[in-house]
Order: structure tokens, then sequence, then C-alpha cells
């Protein structure tokens, strides 16, 4: 199992190291044999800080929210691939470094850019994610860009941000999913089986929920061997 915290890491390099923030261990494992270190929020924004805020040790290149993440727009589709043209975190929109992000979607032409909305908590509900929708005019949402975005431009780090899309805009989630998340980056099997046992009808929902991510991960495992090994990173050098 990954480490809290420090997931998947790599020595920094003379020239820096890549940051991917990541929400889980399953999206962070795809990062294995990159060049990257690799930060895994476990779905609380205060770890995702706390574990941001130690990096001050290694000299960071650059910043990319890499992972899953729920479409607002509902013309996205599951396996969609969004490349933030900038990050909404509440009334604040957030920058993202130009040049890596032409890079990003030059190499992956098939992708589709614009805002990324960040939440601090999941949407599991078809009225939440329009109400963030009618806010943001975001084409997705995550639990992590945000914060990565705000550390990022705290210290004048360059950022981007690749999500692939795991669940559309017209599919609320199944209660299951609030329990799936453990604090290290793991999945609370316990947890879920207790909830699927409490309320067995969501058992369709949430085996199209399981689906759609394995979709969505495949289709991420993709760009990333595109990208290659520190995924167009900028070079500060």
């Amino acid at each position: 199992m990954l480490r809290m915290g420090s997931s998947l890491s790599v020595p920094p390099t003379a020239d820096g190291t890549i940051v991917a923030v990541c929400g889980f261990n399953r999206e962070a494992s795809l990062l294995k044999h990159r060049d990257i270190h690799c930060v895994v929020s476990g779905g609380v924004r205060s770890l995702l800080e706390q574990r941001l805020a130690s990096l001050s040790h290694m000299r960071t290149r650059g910043i990319i929210s890499i992972g899953i993440c729920g479409a607002l727009d509902s013309k996205l589709a599951v396996g969609d691939c969004a490349i933030a043209s900038e990050i909404v975190a509440g009334f604040a929109r957030l920058s993202v470094d130009a040049a890596w992000t032409e890079r990003l979607t030059a190499c992956l032409p098939d992708s589709i850019a614009g805002p990324i909305a960040g939440t601090d908590s999941m949407l599991t509900e078809l009225r939440d994610k329009q109400t963030l929708r009618r806010r943001s005019n975001a084409l997705a949402a995550d639990m992590e860009s945000h914060v990565a975005a705000e550390f990022a431009a705290t210290h004048g780090i360059p950022f981007a941000a690749l999500r692939v899309v795991s669940d559309d805009a017209h599919h609320a989630l199944p209660p299951a999913v609030l329990k799936a998340m453990k604090p290290d980056g793991g999945v609370n099997v316990p947890a879920v089986v207790g909830s699927l046992l409490r309320n067995p009808l969501q058992l369709p929902a949430l085996l199209r929920t399981a689906r759609d991510s394995e979709i969505a991960l495949k289709v991420l495992l993709r760009c990333l061997d595109r990208l290659g090994p520190r995924l167009l990173g900028p070079d500060l050098g």
C-alpha cells in the first residue's frame, strides 16, 4: 500500500522535481516508474495541504493535478480527457501555466480544454453538479486541483491539470462512494460493503460507478504514456 503523503516518490533531480497531485492510490499507481513525485490527498483537503507543505525540502519544478473527475458539462462522457484552462476555487479563478498546458493539449489532441472546478466534498447528487456548473461554468470538478493550484500560486510554481471523466453529469453517485476513500488514498472496503448491506438497491449504480472509473483510469494511463516520464513539465533551467 502507498504511504500517506509520500505515495510514489523519486529523488529530486538537479533540474527539479515534477509533483503530481492525485486523489487516491489507484491514480498514483499509474505514475509508477515515472520520474514523478506523487502526493495523494485521500479526499481530505487539510491532509493535502499538509502533504504539499512537506515539499519545501525539494526544488519543485512544476505541479500537475492528475486523476479522474466528475463531469459538470452534460456534453462530456465517461473517458473524456479534460485539460484545465483555469481552476475555479469558489469565487477565485486560478491560472495554469500556459506553455505547459499548450504542450499537454498538443500531445493529447482529443482532449477538451476548459475550466476545472475544485470542491472540498464529493458531488454525488445531480443538483450539486448542476449548481456548480451554473456558478463556475466549468467542464468538470475534482477534489484536488484547487488545493494544488492554490499552493502552486502561493509558491510561484508552474501548475497544470489533466483529468479524465469517470462519472458524467447525468448520473448521481451511490451513497457507498462517500465511504470508499481512506485518508491514505486506499479503498475502505468494509465501509463500502457496510453501506451496500444497509442499502442493497444501490448495487447497480455502484457497479456502474466502478466500471466507469476503470474506463477513466485506462484512458488516463494511455494519456500518461503519451506524455512521457516527466509529463511535458516546464523547464526552469
